[in-house]
């Protein structure tokens, strides 16, 4: 019997030592969490805190009164002094327990604000550089009205290269439309020196499929962008056709006078920096009345749709309208509504008077 009861004290005095010594590493491994950890009791109050959480209170500003955890809920966030703590809490539901966890996102939020005033910068910038690279007016012709609108992307990307411009030549005027790959103040400056290269080229006198052949090598040879896509249509005051050359660009939309919508009919061409890519030129009918559209991808691209569909949608939305602000404003609500564009939008009309 005096056997058994010491064996039973030996075993007793043993499971106390690996409760203690359970407790001691549960402590230690409580007090070694970096995030700051506290238990609470269902009433709210502090049952028990790891040493980062009391540390919290050790600096200057703040004070253990401003510490309200009653109410908080996982996902919010605390600020305490000068710092700023995302919360997490866990219920223990057999005792309405709380363990409250708090992460210290200070610089993580201050990294966040630091990119988020870059990209504010670089949008200004990108946007005045695009807006200076546009035409400060359209020129006017006795034959032909124009109408012109840009808008950049407000939504998950900062402004692109979409471009247009209106050059005056001695027969006439060239619509042009052009859009570079990629976003940003590069973009923007790279849709720069296009337009200033496509305005030397068309007042040395190069006719529509010289100046693309020139553009494509300059793009080709220097490296100025990856990838450009441009349509041209030269419309001369004495003509009732216009002559249109494309490099990858989506073909121009022609709204008659009489009769449906369709797209000009051309060779599509490659884009800007394909080696060996050739240029073909084609007429587009131009009657009295006639309108003509010019437009960049943003307008009639959407996720997961083909472009077909897009060019289509387009075509529906331009008939039953007349004008060119009518038509634009037209387009515009019924293809992207601008009030959650992915990519900016470019549009240039004629409507031969």
């Amino acid at each position: 019997m005096l056997a058994a009861t010491i064996r039973a004290l030996l075993r007793a005095r043993s499971a106390e030592s690996e409760v203690r010594l359970a407790a001691r590493e549960w402590s230690a491994t409580f007090d070694a969490i970096s995030d700051a950890v506290a238990v609470l009791a269902p009433d709210g109050s502090l049952l028990r805190a790891n040493r980062s959480f009391e540390q919290i209170f050790d600096e200057p500003g703040t004070d253990r009164r401003a510490l309200d955890l009653a109410g908080v809920e996982s996902g919010d966030e605390l600020q305490l002094g000068s710092r700023v703590f995302q919360v997490r809490v866990d219920r223990i539901d057999h005792e309405q327990r709380l363990v409250v966890t708090l992460s210290d996102i200070t610089a993580a939020l201050a990294v966040e604000q630091e990119r988020a005033a870059a990209l504010a910068t670089e949008q200004t910038i990108s946007r005045t550089l695009q807006q200076s690279l546009l035409p400060e007016r359209l020129p006017a012709r006795p034959h032909l009205e124009l109408h012109a609108w840009h808008v950049a992307a407000e939504s998950e990307l900062i402004v692109g290269g979409d471009w247009y411009d209106v050059i005056e030549t001695p027969a006439g005027l060239w619509l042009v439309m052009g859009d570079i790959a990629g976003h940003g103040v590069v973009a923007a400056a790279q849709a720069g020196q296009l337009r200033h290269s496509m305005r030397v080229y068309a007042h040395e006198g190069y006719g529509i499929v010289e100046s693309l052949d020139r553009l494509n090598e300059l793009v080709r040879t220097t490296g100025l962008t990856q990838m450009a896509t441009l349509a041209i249509v030269a419309v001369d005051d004495d003509a009732q056709t216009g002559r249109l050359a494309l490099a990858g660009h989506p073909p121009p939309l022609v709204v008659p006078r009489a009769g449906e919508a369709h797209f000009a009919e051309s060779a599509p061409g490659a884009p800007l920096g394909v080696t060996g890519a050739t240029y073909a030129e084609s007429s587009v009918e131009l009657a009295l009345g006639d309108r003509l559209v010019l437009y960049t991808d943003g307008l009639i691209e959407r996720p997961g749709e083909s472009i077909d569909d897009g060019l289509e949608r387009m075509r529906r939305s331009a008939e039953g309208v007349d004008g060119l602000e009518p038509l634009r404003a037209k387009l515009v609500r019924e293809l992207s509504g601008v009030a959650d564009l992915r990519d900016d939008v470019a549009l240039l009309l004629a409507r031969r008077v």
